[in-house]
């Protein structure tokens, strides 16, 4: 079984702008407009940096989604993407095996909350793996 590869970095955020101006302003890396999470309270800018996208979420009080849990600045997910649904299922398999609290939302997505990942990472970012190529597919939209 191939490595899952990163493809996404997901952090939730206070305000998008300063995180704009770092990301897209000083490092130059381009940055797709801001448009709202389809599922979730919040505002999303996608920041292209190489391989890996940089998806900035930032909570927003209209009441057009479902509230974040954890509206506080973090590094909220690491998204990891397979080739083949064999490959996940095989890899959602040894972390069972392995104790991780595996979360399945279908045979194409399953993700490690983030209760889990802060006592072993020491961040509560959740662990989403995926075998379609689809850095804003996180277990919550």
């Amino acid at each position: 079984m191939a490595p899952p590869q990163l493809v996404a970095v997901e952090f939730t955020v206070a305000d998008l702008a300063p995180c704009l101006n770092l990301l897209a302003g000083v490092l130059g890396l381009e940055a797709a407009p801001i448009c709202r999470h389809p599922t979730i309270d919040a505002d999303v800018a996608q920041v292209s940096a190489g391989g890996v996208v940089i998806n900035l979420l930032c909570p927003t009080d209209t009441g057009d989604g479902v509230p974040i849990g954890k509206p506080e600045p973090r590094l909220s997910q690491l998204n990891f993407v397979l080739g083949l649904s064999d490959e996940l299922a095989e890899l959602r398999n040894r972390c069972e095996e392995a104790g991780a609290a595996v979360v399945e939302r279908d045979e194409t997505l399953f993700y490690i909350d983030s209760h889990m990942t802060t006592g072993v990472l020491g961040a509560d970012a959740t662990l989403v793996f995926s075998c379609e190529e689809s850095p804003e597919s996180g277990p919550d939209g």
